[in-house]
Parts: C-alpha cells; sequence; structure tokens
C-alpha cells in the first residue's frame, strides 16, 4: 500500500530504510534485556543458594546491569525512529463524513512528548527487581503513540505538522497547512472531528485553539490533556481565562448575544509522578478534563497503575480518559435520540 499518494520508488526506499533500522533495533533489544535478565538470574541464585555479593561483585553486578539495560534502551530507541521513518510522510485532508479526533499541542513540546517510556540512564531504581521487570515490559512507545491507541475507538487521530519538519514524532498523522491560512483549517478540521484533544502547553496557537474550541464545538467533544507540573497549567488557565472573557465581550457587542465561556477548574497541586513510576512517560500528562456541558468541567487525574505486562503509561492514560470518552458517547445517544 503506497504511503498517502507517495511516488513508489520513494514509497519502496523509506520502507527499506524503516526495515533495516526496525531490524537492528529488535536485535539490539533482545540482547540488551536478554543480558539484564541473566545478569539479575545469575545474581539471584547467588543471594538465595550462596552467598549475598558484596564489594567488588556487586559493583560488577551494577556495571554490567547498567550498560545491559542502556543496551535495551538504545534499541528501543532504533525501534522508535523506524517508526518515525514510516511515519515522515503527512497524509491528506480527512473525506468529508469520516470520523476523525483532531490532537491540538504546542509544537515545542514534540520532543519530550516524542520520548519512549523507558527508564532515565542509570536510574537506581533499574537494579532493583522490580526496576528490572518495569524495563522488561516497558513497551519503549511515546506518549502520543500511547494517546492515538487510547483514543482508536473513536477514530483515527489527526493533527497540524511542524512547519519544515522532516522525521516527525510517532502517532498522530500530520497534515501540513499554510502559515497564512491554518486558522481556517483547524476551525474547519473542528467543526468536522468527532472529538478534539488539546494539550495545554501556553503558546499562542494552543491558546488560539481552545478559544475557538469551545466557541465552535460541543463541550462533550473537548477532551484537554493537563500538563505535569502546576505552574504551566496555572499559566494556561489564567491566559485563557483572559483571552475567553475577550471573546465573550466581542462576540456580546457585534450580535447582542451572551456567550457564557467556560471555566477551567483550579487544581490545588500537580505532582509529577515519583519513586517506581519514574518513566519518562508518565510525565506527559497528569490528568484529564471533560465537560459534561459548558459549566461544569471534571478532572480525572492520570494515576500510575500498578505493574502492567502489557505496558506502563498505557492502561494508565486509557483509565483517566475512560470518563470523558463516556461522556462524548453519551453525548451522541443523546443527540441521535432528538434527531
Amino acid at each position: 500500500m503506497n504511503i498517502s499518494g507517495v511516488p513508489n520508488f520513494l514509497d519502496k526506499m523509506l520502507r527499506g530504510r524503516t526495515e533495516r533500522l526496525a531490524i537492528t533495533g529488535l536485535l539490539i533489544t533482545a540482547i540488551g534485556t536478554s543480558s539484564s535478565a541473566i545478569f539479575s538470574w545469575h545474581l539471584l541464585l547467588q543471594i538465595l543458594y550462596i552467598e549475598k555479593p558484596t564489594g567488588l561483585k556487586w559493583a560488577t553486578y551494577m556495571i554490567l546491569n547498567t550498560l545491559s539495560l542502556w543496551t535495551s534502551n538504545e534499541g528501543r530507541r532504533t525501534l522508535l525512529l523506524a517508526r518515525r521513518h514510516r511515519a515522515s510522510m503527512p497524509i491528506s485532508m480527512p473525506v468529508e463524513d469520516v470520523n476523525f479526533v483532531l490532537y491540538l499541542r504546542g509544537f515545542k513540546e514534540d520532543a519530550s512528548r516524542g520520548d519512549t517510556e523507558i527508564f532515565a540512564p542509570l536510574s537506581i531504581h533499574q537494579h532493583s527487581p522490580l526496576g528490572l521487570i518495569y524495563s522488561l515490559f516497558a513497551h519503549g512507545k511515546t506518549g502520543e503513540e500511547h494517546l492515538v491507541k487510547s483514543l482508536r475507538r473513536i477514530g483515527p487521530v489527526i493533527t497540524v505538522g511542524t512547519p519544515g519538519e522532516k522525521l516527525p514524532p510517532v502517532g498522530a498523522g500530520r497534515l501540513q497547512m499554510s502559515p497564512h491560512s491554518w486558522q481556517d483549517e483547524v476551525r474547519n478540521l473542528m467543526r468536522r472531528a468527532r472529538l478534539v484533544v488539546l494539550a495545554m502547553d501556553p503558546t499562542p496557537g494552543t491558546l488560539w485553539e481552545f478559544v475557538e474550541a469551545t466557541y465552535t464545538i460541543a463541550p462533550q467533544r473537548l477532551i484537554l490533556l493537563v500538563p505535569p507540573d502546576s505552574k504551566t497549567y496555572e499559566t494556561f488557565r489564567r491566559m485563557s481565562h483572559k483571552l475567553l472573557r475577550k471573546k465573550s465581550t466581542a462576540l456580546f457587542r457585534r450580535t447582542g448575544k451572551r456567550w457564557p465561556p467556560p471555566k477551567l477548574p483550579y487544581i490545588p497541586s500537580i505532582e509529577r509522578p515519583t519513586s517506581m513510576s519514574q518513566l519518562s512517560g508518565t510525565t506527559f500528562y497528569s490528568a484529564v478534563i471533560h465537560f459534561p456541558s459548558i459549566r461544569e468541567s471534571r478532572i480525572n487525574k492520570f494515576e500510575p497503575l500498578p505493574l502492567e505486562i502489557f505496558g506502563i503509561v498505557g492502561p494508565s492514560l486509557q483509565k483517566a480518559l475512560r470518563p470523558a470518552l463516556k461522556n462524548l458517547l453519551d453525548f451522541e445517544r443523546t443527540v441521535a435520540r432528538h434527531h
């Protein structure tokens, strides 16, 4: 299958490079993970049946296990690079009457959200038994990939591509837009999207998108992803309230009609995950906000779950999104009954 109308020879070149990177990544990951498992099993046998290692033996184990986990992490990053090459071609505008999810975010945050679900290098937690288990089963997926997977029951996820970007993050399909008409194109996509998901990045573009979404679409079709720190959230909250009031006043002067803008809730404290949940993937978001009505908002905090062998970030994100997606489906059923 060709990629978005790309010429066949370019499509074949892209797929060949992707396959080579994927095979290399799989081999490196397998070597690192199996080596770490062997060293840890050897250490466990020594502790249980021989003697507890001390001094040089313990230091040797720490060094070898660190190198093995680093190798495994690099393998996962190589696999990520393969997926980025596979997703490097922009998609075309979705046709009419096709369900899709519009994901909006600040371009500057792509780098952090494009990191993989792995441990930070040389983390002390890597050397504990639970740390090893986490490392073995961490998928190596990015936050955006987990988000796309969590929303796939609603529809494919698309977003605006960063201008001039040659190798985009993996996850949502990228649409390239003109810098002169992007606002009109985004507004049109909002009206057509089944769901709009917005990461609360306090950038001018994202703030405009939030204000426009609150006015353009039903509140039940909007989901907000809360940043992982209180300062960023409060900055977005304060700036957006100012812009919402400004838009409400302008609409009243122009049309004589009052538009009650939504109010974002105050969140007392937002803390980054700590202890064993200090994985790179767990710091992308801290909560999900959805709106049962224009005057009501609800928060579902993103809390790491106990060990999940099918991934760590994914199940936690899916749990936080579940009430928001149910809110959307209930709204759609209500609308359908009235038609």
